[in-house]
């Protein structure tokens, strides 16, 4: 009887002997990428950062990695631009041949067209887009050892967000400079994530991603899972997020209202008067639409903006009964 091969999994590691390039290495993600990476046998790190300011936990963290013997620098170079980006990578070439290169830097505005102007789009867009299009033009030349490029997108790009067109488009660019690697046998790798939890820009904002893009925050130690499986596939785009499992129509009266509540800011109804209308409760043009939504989708209510802006909590408990009718049969018998 021959034998029987034995099912093996890929995993990621890292060459002690190489070194890693983190853009925003110093963020919350860029942190726990950073201790994950050492943990997977890397030693020799640059970290990324605008401000190279190193205090508190982030100096914690790499006093903790230099223990176990890694070289970590945190460099400054302006990567928006061609010339410090070349000094990024020519810097970091010096501790050993460059493995590896992260990008993470992002900045996220809200802002609905009518507020835009072209610093804040400008300001959201360079980061993300023009970082990564100077990464992929000068590790060609200066990098020919690389293994991974790796470009933390978000499902934004894919699904859009309010008020984050700028942010969404030059992630979407990022992930087209991925592709464009791949077909030419170099490696990239876009990865949509949703909503992080404990890290990042969404930190206390729980129910915003549930509320906006219909997903759940994922946890720091579930990406770096999920990580560890996208860094060994060809694919050069993929995403990785948690789908609020919650029933359209069959969520609690309560729920509606609270939902609304929190957009605006308000941490009681009884704090408030319940006929005044959402433009007079400070409604803005982010949050006009961020509540346009949560109508349409919960309750199949069609309004438009001015309709909106005149809309009032005590209109809205009138179409929300307290005995729990879902919203779909409420809107059924209305049209009847």
């Amino acid at each position: 009887m021959g034998e029987k091969p034995i099912a093996g999994f890929p995993r990621f590691w890292c060459d002690s002997q190489m070194t890693y390039v983190i853009v925003g290495g110093l963020g919350g993600f860029g942190l726990e990428l950073v201790d994950w990476l050492a943990l997977k046998g890397g030693r020799k790190f640059v970290l990324v950062s605008r401000t190279g300011a190193v205090k508190g936990y982030a100096a914690f963290r790499i006093k903790l990695w230099r223990s176990y013997g890694a070289v970590v620098r945190v460099a400054t170079d302006k990567a928006t631009c061609r010339e410090g980006c070349e000094s990024l990578l020519r810097n970091a070439a010096t501790l050993g041949p460059i493995a590896g290169i992260f990008n993470l830097a992002s900045i996220v505005t809200d802002h609905c067209f009518e507020d835009q102007t072209e610093g804040r789009f400008l300001t959201a867009f360079s980061v993300k887009a023009r970082i990564t299009h100077n990464l992929d033009v000068l590790s060609r030349e200066l990098c020919p050892s690389l293994r991974h490029f790796v470009v933390f997108s978000s499902l934004v790009c894919g699904r859009g967000n309010i008020g984050q067109a700028p942010y969404g488009m030059a992630n979407s660019i990022a992930e087209r400079i991925c592709e464009a690697r791949k077909r030419d046998g170099l490696p990239g790798l876009a990865i949509q994530w949703g909503p992080i939890g404990e890290v990042g820009t969404e930190v206390g904002k729980q129910d915003r991603g549930e509320q906006v893009l219909g997903a759940l925050q994922q946890g720091v130690t579930s990406c770096l899972s999920c990580l560890d499986q996208f860094l060994v596939q060809s694919a050069p785009i993929v995403s990785s997020t948690i789908i609020s499992t919650k029933c359209k129509g069959m969520v609690e009266p309560v729920n509606i209202v609270t939902a609304i509540r929190d957009i605006l800011g308000i941490t009681s109804l009884k704090t408030i008067n319940e006929h005044a209308n959402m433009a007079e409760l400070g409604m803005d043009s982010i949050s006009l639409v961020q509540v346009k939504q949560v109508l349409e989708r919960e309750m199949e209510l069609y309004l438009t903006a001015q309709e909106v802006r005149e809309f009032t909590f005590a209109q809205l408990k009138s179409l929300v009964p307290e005995n729990g009718t879902p919203i779909q049969n409420l809107c059924s018998e209305g049209e009847k």
